[in-house]
């Protein structure tokens, strides 16, 4: 659950694979329309009402442990998707996801994962190094399963601008950054990506660990 309190009125529907939330006379401002999971995925569904960047975030036990931005080219409905990378504390139930924006704010919390859903325990998971940091694609990227043209993913996979990934360091010509996204170990060419200036990360620097 977030540190966050906040005061919700929200009409909530289930709907086979997620929970959807709608508005009875919703007023203007950013909010939240539905949650899907798939693994250890969670795809948030929101609607933007400005041409900004906006951040979902997870809260579990007062922690932030993961977050995705988006960057609304215009009013419209979006989605991000967000890790649960490691497995859900016990000390408060559920988690608490948050919408965040230039001049919104909307919020599902608690909100209760699938009873059989393990993330962050189970094999499917990886672990993420202490010195990766977060960093945003902001070019169109092809998405590759090692360090080279050979490796690209077949059928292509592709990182659209504005997505968030764990950032792990460069192979060793430079050409490549191996990243973090989705539970899989990655690799971008080194030009699509870069520092994620959200209020999270502020710009910090991309590690420079050599990978292989």
């Amino acid at each position: 659950m977030s540190k966050r309190l906040v005061v919700l009125s929200l009409l909530a529907v289930m709907v086979f694979g997620g929970l959807s939330f709608g508005q009875a006379d919703a007023g203007p401002g950013a909010y939240i329309l539905s949650v899907d999971e798939s693994a250890c995925l969670l795809t948030v569904t929101f609607y933007a009402d400005t041409a900004e960047t906006y951040t979902i975030e997870l809260y579990d036990d007062g922690d932030l442990v993961s977050y995705a931005t988006v960057v609304a080219a215009a009013p419209g409905i979006y989605t991000a998707d967000v890790l649960v990378a490691t497995p859900i504390g016990q000390v408060a139930p559920g988690v608490g996801i948050y919408l965040d924006g230039p001049t919104s704010f909307d919020a599902i919390d608690p909100y209760y994962l699938a009873p059989d859903n393990i993330c962050g325990a189970g094999e499917d998971m990886v672990p993420i190094p202490s010195y990766a940091v977060g960093g945003q694609i902001n070019y169109t990227a092809d998405v590759y399963w090692g360090p080279s043209e050979a490796q690209i993913t077949k059928p292509l996979v592709v990182l659209e601008p504005g997505t968030t990934v764990w950032v792990l360091g460069p192979d060793e010509t430079g050409e490549y950054y191996r990243i973090l996204f989705a539970g899989d170990y990655l690799w971008v060419k080194s030009g699509t990506l870069g520092p994620n200036f959200d209020e999270v990360w502020q710009g910090t620097p991309l590690p420079s660990n050599v990978q292989s």
